[in-house]
């Protein structure tokens, strides 16, 4: 312990620890007593005489110090030379912001839109099926799309040139076997899917079937080994898929007319399960029983769903009742012999379908604002395109059930904007992640409205508002969606398979009315970009059966023009070949940006200002926020929305040196690069300029801080080491803020820390000198 105390000695410690040594040495020989060696005694007598020594000669130099009056001379000083401020620490730091900067350097290879595997019916039936197998690897949901939607088309008229085609029939085979295997393993167990799957392998037998018979009459003779039964549970919504099947049926019941014997083995497809026959969790005793009751008569079924919408027993919002009701709507059920869907007669009735419109439309009025009926607007929709599907020949009814669908459309698109507004202000990932998948869903349930024909979907779109949204939503869509939808519950994957069903249907409508000028792209890009002003043309990428379509930005805030490139099958917007909508997580943990926005999961877009790569997406206290990250070096700038002129935020540990600690504590130093002026501001009011606030005036030479009438001196002037000598006492020469008032002369000095303010007459010192 004495070679501890020894050792502080002879490094010449602070006082205290000087103290704390000799008191602990001195204690431990004390507790010693006799039992202490002699040289112990002596050992540690030579020490603390030692350490007593050197405590007595500095507190004479303290006393001899006090004793001598720091100089007060301030006739002696020059208080012009002394306000101009040195910032020997941060000028080079100013100099090199106040530098207009290029454009930061791509961070990815140049972007050219290519064109999707998309193909014609004559490609998918190949001899070796190798387009289909290319077309499935490349995009296997789009490659079964495209395979229904040209079989629908035109697998009649391939099949009037086909008849003299030897192999034609290995060619449908092929096809129906490849497209059958890759659609069961595709779809999983989605019924909506699994019906345009049957449906499109019915349209393929038939081909096969008349190929067949015309070859070898007598096959018209035997049984076809499909029944019309099976084609009962198909769901079905859009018109088109609905006349099909009658074709189908007509088709295999003039076979069944013709033939003499045969039997059947073909099996139902669709596993009970897959359906909403029993899933009635969450709901009351009496919402169970009009569950139940809602298909005991499939005859009636839609008077059952007109009287629940009346007297609304059932909780809409539950994805039970959806699926319920969806499947009463969609599934077919048979077909009479003057080709008329039994289960849907009503829909012939133009009373009826008033009638129901109304419902809907009372229903919508009611959830209106209350974005938890989600799902009920979801229910509406299905309800009202499985109305137009009917195809009534009434114009009243069309308009009534367009406007229903817009209306729709409109309310749950106010949804997502409040959603969407609601996602900056949560904190935690597990809430922004629950509350981004809400956001997804909504989005996906705002454009199901125009999940309809595609003559009724296309007066619809015209509107660009409405186009506007559709696409809107498609950005938003994509931008929330995970890469596999196995981790999403059944109710948000069946809303997304919907959807991207729904991209494919209407591609040639939206992408014709694009190129028409409709300026609901605009809209739709001017809701991921706030500051876009809209683009005077696009144009289709690379061919004309590319989903891309390009201009260029132009914003109301831009200083450039960066290259906008959107895809309107999936929402892909990309900025200068960017989509990346995120901070780096470096940025979000760097000190400064700490500083301004604590741990606020901040929502950005892509910058289109020069130089800066991001931009908030909102506006934050009336200023559009922009960051640059190159080369990991953070780059905060703020611009007011209408103003011209950028502020870019200083890191205060580059003015740490150069201003008063109490400047720089508890500040932000926005450096305005066209007045070159830097605005210290309170953190609790940073977004807000006033005349209140200190501002640093930047001229090499002649810099100097003002605030009113009152100049700052500078921290390395004579003037502030001569008052700092003064205050030494009461406070270190950082801590204090020393000022001239321009009109008198007069000095003031404070102490913020210590609480002591004085004023110091200047004129009066030196008359009285």
């Amino acid at each position: 312990m004495n070679e501890l105390a020894h050792t502080v000695l002879c490094h010449c410690m602070s006082n205290d620890v000087l103290h704390w040594a000799s008191a602990k040495v001195s204690r431990r020989l004390t507790k010693l007593g006799d039992s202490a060696p002699a040289w112990l005694s002596e050992a540690v007598l030579e020490t603390c005489t030692g350490i007593r020594t050197l405590l007595d000669e500095r507190w004479k130099q303290v006393q001899e110090a006090d004793a001598i009056s720091p100089p007060w001379d301030p006739c002696t000083l020059d208080f012009s030379a002394d306000t101009k401020l040195s910032l020997s620490n941060s000028s080079e730091y100013i100099s090199n912001a106040l530098i207009p900067i290029g454009d930061c350097p791509p961070s990815l290879p140049a972007f050219e839109p290519k064109a999707r595997l998309r193909g014609r019916l004559d490609d998918f039936l190949s001899k070796d099926g190798g387009f289909f197998q290319d077309a499935y690897r490349a995009e296997p949901h789009l490659a079964l799309y495209d395979v229904e939607r040209e079989v629908s088309r035109g697998i009649d008229a391939w099949v009037d040139h086909a008849l003299t085609d030897d192999v034609a029939c290995e060619k449908l085979e092929l096809l129906m076997a490849n497209y059958s295997l890759a659609a069961r393993n595709t779809y999983g167990k989605n019924p909506e899917d699994l019906s345009r799957m049957l449906l499109t392998m019915i349209d393929l037998w038939v081909a096969l079937d008349k190929l067949v018979v015309d070859r070898i009459p007598i096959l018209a003779e035997y049984f076809p080994e499909i029944l019309v039964s099976n084609l009962e549970r198909l769901l079905m919504r859009d018109v088109r898929d609905l006349q099909r099947l009658l074709c189908a049926v007509k088709y295999i019941r003039h076979r069944h007319s013709n033939a003499i014997a045969g039997q059947s083995v073909f099996s139902d497809h669709v596993d009970s399960s897959s359906f909403a026959t029993g899933c009635q969790e969450g709901l009351s005793i009496h919402e169970s029983i009009a569950f139940g009751h809602l298909r005991s008569e499939p005859s009636l079924q839609w008077f059952n769903i007109l009287r629940e919408i009346r007297v609304n027993t059932l909780t809409f919002r539950h994805k039970e009742v959806h699926l319920l009701v969806a499947q009463a709507a969609l599934q077919v059920g048979p077909v009479s012999e003057t080709e008329v869907y039994v289960w849907h007669e009503e829909l012939g009735n133009l009373s009826f379908c008033s009638s129901i419109l109304r419902e809907l439309e009372n229903l919508v009025s009611t959830i209106q604002g209350n974005w938890l009926e989600a799902m009920t607007m979801n229910t509406i929709s299905v309800l009202v395109a499985r109305v137009l599907a009917a195809g009534i020949d009434d114009i009243g009814v069309t308009r009534q059930a367009r406007q229903l669908l817009f209306m729709i459309c409109k309310e749950t698109f106010a949804w997502v904007v409040d959603i969407a507004n609601s996602l900056e202000n949560i904190t935690g990932k597990i809430k922004k992640e629950a509350c981004r998948a809400r956001l997804r869903d909504m989005a996906a349930i705002c454009r199901s409205a125009f999940d309809v024909g595609l003559d009724d979907a296309k007066e619809m779109l015209g509107y660009p508002e409405a186009l506007g949204m559709f696409l809107t939503c498609a950005v938003i869509v994509r931008q929330n969606t995970p890469t596999s939808l196995d981790i999403l519950d059944e109710m948000s994957r069946l809303l997304l398979e919907r959807d991207r069903r729904l991209s494919w249907k209407l591609e040639r409508v939206t992408s014709s009315l694009v190129l028409s000028g409709n300026k609901g792209i605009d809209f739709a890009v001017k809701r991921v970009y706030p500051t876009y002003n809209g683009a005077a043309h696009w144009h289709r990428g690379v061919s004309e059966h590319c989903s891309w379509f390009i201009s260029h930005y132009s914003g109301c805030e831009a200083t450039r023009l960066p290259k906008i490139t959107f895809d309107i099958i999936d929402g892909t917007l990309l900025l200068d070949r960017k989509s990346e909508v995120n901070l780096p997580q470096w940025v979000k943990e760097d000190s400064v940006f700490g500083l301004i926005f604590g741990d606020r999961d901040l929502d950005v877009m892509l910058s289109d200002v020069a130089g800066m790569e991001y931009a908030s997406h909102d506006l934050i206290s009336g200023h559009r926020v922009y960051f640059r990250t190159v080369d990991r070096k953070l780059v905060i700038r703020a611009r007011e929305q209408r103003l011209s002129d950028f502020l870019e935020l200083v890191p205060p540990q580059k003015l740490e040196y150069d201003l008063p600690a109490v400047l720089i504590e508890k500040h932000a130093h926005w450096l305005n690069l066209s007045t070159k002026t830097i605005e210290v501001r309170p953190l609790e009011k940073l977004w807000q300029s006033s005349e209140d606030n200190w501002r640093i005036h930047f001229a090499p030479g002649s810099h100097c801080a003002q605030k009113g009438h009152t100049r700052l001196f500078d921290i390395r002037s004579p003037t502030w080491d001569m008052v700092a000598r003064l205050l030494a006492p009461m406070d270190a020469a950082r801590n204090l803020v020393i000022t001239q008032d321009d009109s008198t002369g007069n000095l003031r000095l404070m102490s913020p820390k210590a609480w002591y303010t004085t004023k110091i007459s200047v004129l009066e010192h030196c008359s009285d000198s």
